[in-house]
């Protein structure tokens, strides 16, 4: 969603909570606790102005607990309808649509004390107007109209897309610095696309 420091936003949400569904076998503590512990759901519509767009959002998502809390599994859907609206400095001179559906699919594992795994799945799907109505494009070989150097044009990019991110992290703490060490690597589909290796401390 675009953001600006002039916008307006009514944000709603609405959260259900289930315990104790479904219980597996009792464990001891060194035994994988099978079965549904904790499930927290959450439905969240939001609407937003500005003077460049109008959208309405809504984000519905499941969590679920396993395994003595060590285990979280997150499913999130989010939808946006948003109307790109002509404003000063872009390159449209009329309300443009444009719809947004991401899936997203994540597991939080703790290894160990200080150790825990992040991967996660995301399908971006998009459809609409899906370009930057602030950026322009300028051909050199193109014929300019005097008194100006250059004729720049509205981005245009398909009115399509379809994407999907893997992402795994590996989190942890060391105490020799008294910091968590992340390592995070995302993988990008189409082929082409920028692959990143990430090492931080904090």
């Amino acid at each position: 969603m675009p953001q600006t420091t002039h916008g307006k936003h009514w944000p709603l949400a609405y959260a259900t909570r289930r315990h104790d569904q479904y219980p597996g076998p009792a464990a001891s503590p060194d035994t994988l606790k099978l079965g549904l512990e904790r499930a927290n759901h959450t439905i969240s519509p939001q609407i937003a102005c500005s003077n460049d767009y109008k959208s309405l959002d809504l984000s519905i998502s499941e969590a679920i607990t396993l395994n003595d809390k060590n285990t979280i599994t997150t499913l999130a859907w989010p939808i946006a309808l948003i109307a790109v609206l002509p404003n000063p400095g872009t390159f449209i001179n009329a309300p443009k649509n444009k719809d947004t559906t991401d899936i997203f699919l994540g597991m939080n594992q703790v290894l160990g004390k200080r150790t825990h795994l992040t991967a996660n799945l995301t399908l971006d799907g998009g459809k609409g107007y899906l370009a930057d109505p602030y950026k322009g494009v300028v051909f050199k070989d193109f014929p300019f109209f005097p008194p100006f150097p250059y004729t720049v044009f509205g981005e245009g990019r398909p009115r399509h897309k379809l994407c999907q991110v893997a992402h795994l992290g590996l989190t942890n703490y060391c105490l020799q610095i008294e910091a968590a060490i992340e390592a995070s690597h995302p993988w990008t589909i189409p082929p082409g696309s920028p692959l990143a290796l990430s090492i931080s401390a904090c």
